[in-house]
């Protein structure tokens, strides 16, 4: 996890939030952030807060969110003032992009994998997503993952997984999405109530999953506030779902779903990711790791073969010229031909 994984130096991404705050403070309860400025800062912060160290930053320290991270959430602690119409759904749908505990500890763990048994993969994956903090600035943030249905417990998927680590979640540890589930809940609750009918399976599927984190990290206190949360946000967030099916307009489809899946994880266990359980994620692990190896070791031999045959070629490519020199040209073969010609 402390792996560098930006190449902007610390101090201008400091500089850069610092500033972005003030603006936001200045001009956000005047009416002058618009829904495409709004967009713009939400992007920053999605990209700052998931690739928060650099080269130049101390060591994380366990228990301490990095710099940078601290600086999001000041920012994100300015949206209870002021949030226009247009911009509900952007601010909710990126703050519940954040709870993804699954997948940030599958990551971790691929990330520790690959590590291991390929010593310079570390600095190809943090060398890989030096260019990604720029490239996720306007992009939308992508759902959580449905690990319901994309554990396949695949040994191959598994291997090709770990050696292609993504890392966008990585940095996203449970202290920092523990004081995001205090933003979203507060914030779902002033949201208009047209909104909260439209982002109540999001919210919710964030929530659900990290308070499902008590069958796997107990000690963490992130599921409890999640736990909490979830209650806040189903008692703000049925009625809303209520209103919009009785005035017979459509509700959410993944609403009801959602929330069953949220519960039965939370409450009974069910659906959690394979490779995050004690046993299976063990033996998944062990298996991706012996793939991995494999594969490595395969590419290794690949480059040794090209390297010792590559000489070969050259001889032989020497010695059909050598060959081909002996066969007649094109001249003395028309010279010949008239010759013939002229004696016939």
């Amino acid at each position: 996890m402390a792996l560098p994984n930006t190449p902007v130096p610390l101090q201008a991404r400091s500089e850069l939030l610092n500033g972005l705050s003030a603006v936001y403070a200045c001009h956000a309860s005047e009416g002058g952030f618009d829904q495409a400025a709004m967009q713009m800062l939400l992007g920053w912060l999605d990209a700052l807060a998931r690739h928060p160290t650099g080269t130049d930053d101390v060591t994380p320290v366990p228990g301490v969110l990095p710099q940078v991270q601290k600086l999001v959430l000041q920012i994100i602690s300015q949206f209870n003032g002021a949030v226009i119409p247009q911009a509900w759904p952007d601010v909710l749908r990126t703050l519940a992009g954040f709870l993804c505990p699954f997948r940030a500890m599958q990551q971790r763990q691929q990330q520790e994998v690959s590590s291991q048994l390929l010593p310079a993969s570390g600095t190809a994956a943090a060398a890989a997503s030096n260019g990604s903090i720029c490239s996720n600035i306007s992009a939308a943030v992508a759902p959580a993952a449905d690990h319901r249905s994309s554990v396949s417990g695949n040994a191959q998927a598994e291997a090709n997984t770990v050696a292609a680590v993504s890392s966008d979640a990585v940095m996203l540890t449970n202290q920092y999405m523990g004081k995001i589930v205090g933003h979203l809940v507060s914030l779902y609750s002033h949201a208009p109530w047209q909104v909260r009918a439209a982002l109540f399976g999001a919210v919710v599927e964030g929530l659900g999953e990290c308070a499902a984190l008590r069958h796997l990290a107990p000690e963490e206190p992130l599921w409890q506030a999640a736990a909490v949360g979830l209650v806040s946000v189903i008692n703000a967030g049925l009625p809303a779902v209520n209103i919009m099916f009785v005035n017979h307009h459509q509700p959410p489809e993944n609403a009801w779903r959602l929330l069953a899946a949220a519960f039965e994880a939370f409450l009974l266990g069910w659906s959690l990711p394979p490779i995050l359980l004690p046993q299976q994620g063990a033996a998944s692990r062990a298996r991706a790791a012996q793939q991995l190896h494999h594969h490595y070791h395969q590419q290794q031999q690949q480059r040794q073969h090209t390297a010792d045959t590559a000489p070969v070629r050259a001889g032989n490519s020497r010695h059909k010229s050598k060959r081909g020199s002996a066969v007649e040209s094109p001249t003395e073969t028309e010279s010949r031909l008239q010759a013939n010609v002229l004696d016939s």
